[in-house]
This record gives C-alpha cells, structure tokens and sequence, in this order.
C-alpha cells in the first residue's frame, strides 16, 4: 500500500512538474533533482555565508571528508529540496540543500534552514558521493529526492535508489533514566 501510495505521488509531481512551485535544481554535473523553490532570503543567506562555510572545510578537509584541493575553484551549485513522503502526507522540511562543486563534481553539501527565525547553516559531504555516482548514470533524468520510513530515496522514471538509510536508536529506561538524572543535577 505505501509502495503504491509512493509510486502515484513520484507519478503526480512528475506529471504535472510542479509547475507553479517548484524548479528544477541542475547541478554543472547534469544532475537534475526536481524540487520546490527556495526562497530568495534562503538563497541570499547561502551566497552570503558559503565562503565562509568552504573556509572552514578548507582549515581541515579530512574532517569534512574531503580530499586538500584549490577551494578557491568551489562554487555554490543550484538548490533543491528533499520532500518527505510519511503518513501518506507530502511536505518539505524546509531544509534547502545547496551542492558545493568543484568542476563538476559534488564536494559538500550547504544545508540552510531556520532556527528560531534566523537563518543558519551547515556544511558536510553529507550525500554528495551518492549524487555523484547518480550524475555518473548519464540518463539525463530529473530526479526527486524524498524520505520515506527512515530512508533517503533518489528516484525518477527509469529506477528507484536508496541513497541513505537513517538508523534511529529507541534509548532504553535505563538511559532515559541516566537523562533524567544529568538534567535534574545539571539544575540544582
């Protein structure tokens, strides 16, 4: 049932294309990613703050994961969003994701989304080896990327692929109870 749910919402927004809410983020790698538009204020905040972000890697690559290369070369690659598809509800997370490139290829990846009004940031490879590998396909496809049960697909109308598969720990009464404690001393 979820299955068929999922497969007529990918049927749905590739059909009618999202025309008045959504673009198409293209990355310089040819790797369409179907998604809702970003607000201008996200977009401004992501130009603004991206040198800085890119410094910091710069300061210790193996941290981020990425290899010492010219970052001075590394520029801000179009946005796209990742739509949830649980409880038989679409929605954005209002996270903005902005592909940090190098040539063609995905280094990092910006995520810019609210905290308490104010926009923040991070910066991590985060999922940019997958989306490398599905630019690599060559099929000229738009894909849209969506959560569903704990995992990150990528899919289009050729093929279906799992990019991440979110593991959540449940804590145990014991642990749950190691919380209480720190927080009830943390407040005396």
């Amino acid at each position: 049932m979820k299955n068929i749910f999922i497969k007529g919402l990918i049927g749905i927004i590739f059909s009618i294309g999202l025309l008045s809410i959504a673009a198409s983020a293209k990355t310089k790698n040819s790797l369409t990613i179907e998604s809702l538009t970003v607000p201008n204020d996200a977009q401004i905040y992501a130009e603004n703050i991206a040198s800085e972000m890119v410094s910091n890697v710069s300061l210790n690559p193996s941290f981020y994961g990425v290899d010492a290369a010219d970052f001075s070369e590394w520029m801000l690659g179009n946005p796209y969003t990742i739509f949830s598809a649980d409880n038989n509800i679409v929605n954005n997370n209002d996270v903005y994701y902005f592909p940090i490139l190098d040539g063609d290829e995905i280094k990092v990846i910006l995520s810019v989304y609210k905290v308490n009004g104010e926009w923040s940031a991070t910066i991590s490879k985060d999922n940019s080896d997958e989306l490398n590998e599905l630019a690599q396909l060559n099929d000229n496809n738009v894909y849209m990327l969506y959560t569903s049960e704990g995992k990150l697909y990528a899919e289009n109308k050729n093929h279906k692929k799992i990019i991440e598969e979110v593991k959540i720990e449940i804590a145990n009464k014991n642990s749950t109870s190691d919380i209480e404690e720190f927080i009830n001393k943390s407040h005396q």
